[in-house]
């Protein structure tokens, strides 16, 4: 069961996500843009459970997906959408160093990224008969500067995370 807090959250960072990913600072001509869609994710990533964050995660792809979102089938939402996304969400959860919160965190966001942009060259290739080059070359165009940018952000509202997750140490 979730507390009403956990609803909460669940809502407002999947809402806030969703409305960020429509504000497009680049769009590819095929698909796929540059935002700042990931800055409420990662903030929960870094600070949240994983039940929270799991559910985060479904809700924003399932948004994406299907508001607005481009769908051939079932699994190229997958591919485009859910898993990229849910992977994202997770990335705060795994614990690689003891007492490295924010190096676990980040090691685990760059594994998390490259697990997204191969899922993005995955349906490149499978559903829009890309080679696996040219799909690796699309997709790092708008997604490289996407999770540089959503990354350097939250590590400048770092300080001010405190106030949102006031018992989390896991990002400072």
């Amino acid at each position: 069961m979730f507390k009403t807090k956990d609803l909460v959250v669940i809502a407002l960072i999947s809402a806030i996500s969703y409305i960020l990913s429509q504000f497009v600072v680049f769009q590819m001509p095929a698909g796929g843009s540059i935002t700042i869609y990931l800055v409420p994710i990662l903030v929960a990533a870094f600070n949240d459970n994983f039940k929270n964050c799991l559910f985060i995660g479904i809700i924003t792809a399932f948004l994406q997906a299907f508001i607005g979102g481009y769908v051939l089938n079932p699994i190229q939402v997958m591919f485009d959408y859910f898993i990229p996304v849910i992977v994202i969400c997770l990335c705060g959860q795994i614990n690689f160093f003891k007492g490295k919160d924010l190096i676990n965190n980040l090691m685990g966001y760059v594994i998390a990224c490259i697990i997204a942009l191969l899922s993005y060259v995955c349906s490149g290739m499978l559903f829009y008969q890309t080679a696996f080059v040219a799909s690796i070359i699309y997709n790092a165009t708008f997604f490289v500067p996407t999770i540089i940018i959503n990354l350097i952000i939250v590590l400048i509202i770092n300080t001010q995370l405190s106030k949102v997750y006031p018992n989390n140490k896991n990002i400072n």
